[in-house]
């Protein structure tokens, strides 16, 4: 250790507790050799301590270091002394470069703790243990440690004043407290440099070293070292806050690395305070409040997106807020949005489940859309059915084939397709009416358009849609059975008779019929006559049927003829 080497007391080649005239005269006489060029070794140069450097500027160096009364004890603090026998008998061995043997006895007078007798011993032992730990550039902390451990214990003493008098004129008033810390300055100045480059660390070091120290060298300790964290950790809130705002898409990350980055800060204030101590919880506040307001930012900024859910990672950083386990207000902040975060991400399942399903949903609704605008055909509405049967069946799988809204949907699609059923059998009915349309085709349309409500029955919905459609198919059934018949009878029976008298079966139809078959189809003549009759009938059917006068004129022919056929 630099100051034990180049010790003032040792560049005069005294004992600490050398009065000012012996100080006096040996700077005197070192001063003489030195200026006509020669060196001066002294018995207390004690070379077992390491090279010592010498020469005139360095002297006068030394002498004004210790003018002073307060920088005489700094340095004595340092250096060794004389006060007892066993301390003559100790420094006569280190004389002889025997440092275990000093060492060894001075250990032995440490015994009953700190005494008047013995506080030198504790001084002496401490310095040697000190100069020791420094040894070809390599600090050994736990032989550091021990010698300022036996120092602490010389400072906690109530004879720390009173050995600290034997350095100073008599009379004169020291300030122990004062004294303490610049001895605890001046070891940090020539160890600091031997604990690495992370300052923090440097620091946990340092206060270790001295925690056998009394309570107000804690407290200057971290006095000492708090202001540069505390700002660092300022400085870095500052900072993400900037980048929170400028990118509110990315302030997962900003918080995550500040989280990261301030990590030994944290920490270290930690030690240094205690967990309850207000300073450290105002500063571990501060950094969770601006870590949670990153998740909060990010989690609003990513809420509505379709690409990017940020329930996850916004979580996340809020875990990190709460591992700093903030206080007061800011905790109450954090678990509240917490929470929500948390909802928010238990709640994904479902989330994924309705942006399926309103996936599927739109699909339906695309294709009901084209339905409305498009013409309506038997075609038509099968393409329509297939497109919409997956879609379908895969909302049921999500809601259930008893679900409320599925069944709406299902009456939306089947309602569509029923219309479009009951349109199509519409239009063919009138056009059969209007003559626009053969019987046989009009069934062909009946049969698959009662096949297609039949299979809607096969869909899911609601009973009174199921209702509708079983009346349909009943509708559709019954004029089914009913075009059989008019094509069964349209095959043998008479068209102007049945447009005359308005009835097939009316009486005077019935008796033509009987003579159609009874007489006139029994001669190849009559059999040509009821074909040409079959072939033009029908046509003047259509053009005579609304007719009333022809009709009635027509009614009264055929009176006449069956009355003479009576006959």
């Amino acid at each position: 250790m630099e100051i034990i080497k180049q010790n003032p007391y040792r560049v005069l080649g005294l004992l600490a507790n050398a009065k000012e005239r012996k100080i006096q005269k040996q700077i005197s006489v070192i001063n003489r050799f030195l200026e006509v060029g020669k060196s001066k070794t002294f018995e207390y140069d004690f070379k077992v301590i390491g090279d010592l450097k010498r020469d005139l500027e360095i002297v006068q160096e030394a002498a004004s270091k210790i003018e002073q009364v307060n920088r005489k004890i700094e340095y004595a603090l340092f250096w060794f002394l004389e006060s007892s026998t066993f301390d003559e008998l100790a420094i006569s061995h280190l004389i002889d470069g025997n440092k275990e043997k000093a060492t060894d006895l001075w250990e032995r007078t440490l015994k009953e703790g700190v005494t008047t007798k013995n506080i030198s011993s504790y001084q002496n032992i401490s310095t040697i243990y000190m100069a020791s730990a420094i040894v070809t550039g390599q600090l050994d902390l736990n032989l550091l440690k021990k010698g300022l451990d036996l120092k602490g214990k010389m400072f906690s003493s109530g004879y720390a004043c009173k050995f600290f008098e034997i350095f100073v004129d008599e009379g004169l008033i020291v300030d122990q407290e004062s004294i303490v810390k610049t001895f605890i300055d001046n070891v940090i100045l020539n160890v600091e440099r031997f604990l690495g480059r992370n300052k923090f660390r440097k620091a946990k070091t340092i206060i270790n070293l001295f925690s056998s120290y009394p309570a107000y060298v804690n407290k200057y300790l971290v006095g000492k070292y708090l202001d540069e964290p505390i700002k660092q950790l300022q400085s870095q809130i500052e900072e993400c806050k900037i980048k929170r705002k400028n990118n509110n898409a990315e302030s997962d990350i900003v918080g995550i690395k500040l989280y990261s980055s301030s990590k030994d800060q944290v920490e270290f204030l930690k030690e240094l305070l205690g967990k309850a101590d207000m300073k450290y919880q105002m500063a571990v506040d501060s950094l969770a409040d601006e870590i949670m307001q990153c998740s909060i930012d990010y989690f609003n900024e990513w809420r509505d997106s379709e690409t990017n859910d940020p329930g996850a990672k916004a979580l996340k950083v809020a875990e990190l807020a709460k591992l700093l386990e903030p206080t007061g207000r800011i905790k109450q902040k954090i678990n509240d949005n917490y929470n929500v975060i948390k909802e928010w991400v238990d709640d994904l399942p479902e989330r994924e489940l309705q942006k399926r399903l309103s996936g599927l949903i739109d699909e339906i609704m695309h294709q009901i859309n084209i339905f409305d605008e498009s013409a309506i055909t038997k075609d038509f509405l099968i393409k329509f059915l297939v497109s919409t049967k997956p879609k379908l069946n895969e909302i049921k799988d999500i809601l259930g084939s008893s679900d409320e809204f599925y069944l709406k949907i299902c009456d939306g699609v089947v309602s569509r397709v029923r219309g479009g059923a009951v349109e199509i059998f519409n239009t063919s009915q009138q056009d059969v009416i209007n003559g626009k349309l053969q019987l046989q085709s009009f069934k062909v349309i009946v049969v698959s358009l009662t096949r297609l409500e039949k299979d809607l029955l096969d869909y899911d919905m609601t009973d009174e849609v199921r209702s509708r459609i079983r009346e349909d198919i009943n509708t559709v059934s019954s004029t089914e059975f009913q075009v059989d018949s008019a094509i069964k009878k349209s095959s043998g029976g008479c068209y102007i008779a049945t447009m005359a008298y308005g009835d097939y079966e009316h009486p005077q139809v019935v008796r033509l019929r009987k003579y159609r078959d009874e007489v006139i189809s029994k001669s190849f003549a009559g059999r040509v006559f009821i074909k040409i009759y079959y072939i033009l009938s029908p046509k003047l059917v259509c053009l005579l049927k609304d007719a009333s006068i022809v009709n009635t004129l027509i009614r009264a022919t055929l009176d006449k003829c069956i009355k003479v056929i009576d006959k």
